[in-house]
């Protein structure tokens, strides 16, 4: 099982998301990997949040079903 860091870049943190994968696979050498615009149809519409955005993280599995061990950041 090899871990693999993911982050949200969505609109116009994509660049600060970049900045953030680009660290982590210099430093701690995992592969990175950036929830994109493209992913915003896993979003969950939730009451208790202000923007769905903020629930991507919930549907990592389901974004990268090809991940068992995931470092998000």
């Amino acid at each position: 099982m090899k871990p693999v860091a993911v982050t949200i870049g969505v609109g116009d943190y994509l660049k600060y998301a970049e900045k953030s994968a680009a660290l982590v696979r210099k430093h701690m050498g995992l592969e990175t990997r950036i929830i994109t615009d493209e992913h915003l149809g896993h979003a969950l519409r939730l009451k208790e949040h202000s923007h769905s955005i903020y629930t991507l993280k919930f549907s990592i599995f389901d974004i990268f079903p090809d991940l068992d061990l995931v470092m998000y950041h």
